[in-house]
């Protein structure tokens, strides 16, 4: 697997993952702890999880085409 901790892309996405779970999801209130925080989590972790998965599969070549027009 390449290095994916390198790319900006990925490290944006983990700061944002980083500030859902420190900043945010602190400020909701108790009762939606299964509900709209659940769906905020895995929202913000689907990111960088699909970020991976592209890093992975795709040909470097094609991936830097990809991360120019984000």
């Amino acid at each position: 697997m390449k290095d994916y901790k390198k790319y900006d892309v990925w490290i944006k996405s983990h700061e944002l993952v980083l500030f859902t779970y420190r900043e945010v999801l602190i400020a909701f209130p108790v009762n939606e702890k299964y509900d709209l925080m659940s769906q905020l989590k895995r929202a913000t972790y689907s990111i960088s999880k699909i970020l991976l998965r592209v890093v992975a599969e795709i040909p470097i070549k094609i991936l830097f085409i990809f991360l120019i027009f984000l």
